[in-house]
């Protein structure tokens, strides 16, 4: 809780303190959350993911590249098939995002790129009725990477210091995972 509310202040002071200089560069910071599904070889869950980054336009205000910080947690409290697990996910995104259809200050948007996934966690050990025997309880680490693609709208008003990414497609394919996920993301122009 104590770091939402951090977020929360210092986004406040930066949108404060950047509204006095109305001239932006074509860099931003870029600041993400997200509710989705995390399925892998050992792992099932249902969690919430954030990120923060750093994003370039690098085309003719339609194509910009994107490095972020990830960081997932996850439990398999929803899953009805699943062991009890609770799980954090770290990852490190190269994105690329390009508007396919731009009218004035919004626009529909798709995006790919390569993303390396570090997992850690617990998964709880029970009782097997078919077999007898107790399930010992394991730490989970398992290091992933793989292929991003995305596809959203996005708002972002020439004259305003905010824009507005809304993805409700976010699918995170790796080597035996999957994260799916619609996001809403916040870009502060610098």
């Amino acid at each position: 809780m104590k770091t939402v509310k951090l977020a929360i202040a210092f986004l406040s002071f930066l949108l404060i303190s950047a509204s006095y200089s109305q001239t932006f560069t074509k860099s931003s910071l870029h600041y993400g959350i997200a509710a989705g599904l995390h399925s892998g070889k050992n792992t099932d869950g249902i969690g919430m993911k954030y990120s923060l980054g750093y994003q370039h336009e690098i085309w003719r205000d339609r194509l910009r590249i994107k490095a972020q910080f990830g960081l997932g947690q996850y439990n398999s409290l929803y899953i009805v098939d699943a062991r009890e697990m609770n799980f954090q996910s770290l990852s490190l995104e190269g994105l690329l995002y390009f508007d396919i259809l731009k009218i004035k200050s919004f626009s529909i948007l798709c995006g790919s790129g390569l993303f390396f996934n570090y997992l850690s966690g617990l998964r709880s050990g029970n009782y097997n009725s078919e077999t007898n025997a107790y399930i010992v309880p394991r730490w989970l680490h398992e290091c992933n990477g793989g292929i991003y693609l995305g596809l959203g709208c996005r708002i972002n008003p020439e004259s305003k210091r905010v824009a507005f990414n809304i993805i409700p497609l976010n699918l995170y394919l790796g080597f035996g995972m999957m994260e799916i996920h619609p996001s809403l993301e916040i870009d502060v122009k610098l």
